[in-house]
């Protein structure tokens, strides 16, 4: 049963959002509402696991916002989210799709990312393996939070078209320190968001990237549950693990590591500075 402190968040989380529970809201405040004997005889045992699962999420989602990566992955290496939804979630049939053209990104993170952008509030905001119709939605998304963001793409790969107020470097990513140089990176407008969608040269992208982040900054890397190795080894051994954070308000949105960003919203936060 879950405890009391849990179902008045509910209830207030409820209240402000005028009185319309989610699917979750209604789930967390039915439970305890009919004796015991009774709850105990009609609960099936699939049931009784969703309790328990909720309460595992629950223990995550009411700790601190902002946890430091080493620490994350080392207590945090699962997801609500099981297989068979991972890999239905950018669309079956069909991909999801943005103005008629394919996006590739998964129900979550379409959801997810218009939020991020609006509170970030991005002047700059780079994608490493991005397409057209990416570049397009990023361009899109900035406008309609009021932002006259800087929206560049990366890849080896010219696309076949660039969206207008937009830019895109051309070249290998493997080489990431000759397409975003030192002098390019800090010329950007701050703050900085940046999409790793290339799923390749990993931990140099992340050494690469986060050294040359500033505070408030941050490093979304996608499609990143098979990362979880590199990801780990990486900040187990670089000299910024102190300064980089996993925003779990988005990595467990919709349930503990339910986007495709498994651990891996990252934020800089220089604490001592």
């Amino acid at each position: 049963m879950l405890n009391g402190n849990v179902k008045k968040y509910y209830a207030d989380k409820v209240i402000n959002q005028n009185g319309v529970a989610t699917f979750f809201d209604s789930f967390v405040l039915n439970q305890g509402t009919h004796d015991k004997t009774a709850r105990e005889e009609s609960l099936s045992l699939r049931e009784n696991n969703m309790v328990q699962r909720v309460k595992e999420t629950l223990d995550i989602n009411m700790g601190e916002r902002y946890v430091n990566l080493k620490d994350r992955i080392a207590d945090t290496l699962k997801s609500d989210m099981d297989m068979y939804d991972r890999i239905c979630s950018q669309g079956t049939l069909n991909c999801i799709q943005w103005k008629g053209k394919p996006l590739l990104k998964s129900a979550q993170d379409f959801v997810l990312y218009p939020m991020l952008i609006w509170e970030l509030r991005p002047n700059s905001i780079i994608e490493l393996g991005s397409t057209a119709t990416s570049l397009e939605w990023l361009t899109n998304l900035a406008k309609v939070s009021e932002l006259n963001s800087k929206i560049v793409g990366v890849d080896l790969h010219l696309p076949n078209y660039i969206p207008a107020e937009s830019e895109f470097i051309q070249g290998d990513i493997e080489k990431i320190e000759t397409l975003l140089t030192v002098d390019y990176l800090r010329n950007l407008p701050r703050p900085l968001l940046v999409i790793e969608d290339a799923h390749t040269n990993v931990s140099q992208l992340l050494e690469w990237i986060c050294n040359h982040m500033r505070d408030g900054d941050y490093l979304v890397v996608e499609d990143s549950l098979s990362k979880q190795g590199t990801i780990s080894h990486w900040i187990q051994h670089t000299t910024m693990s102190s300064t980089i954070y996993v925003d779990t308000y988005y990595t467990d949105f919709f349930g503990v590591n339910t986007s495709t960003a498994v651990n891996s919203v990252l934020k800089k936060i220089n604490k001592a500075g």
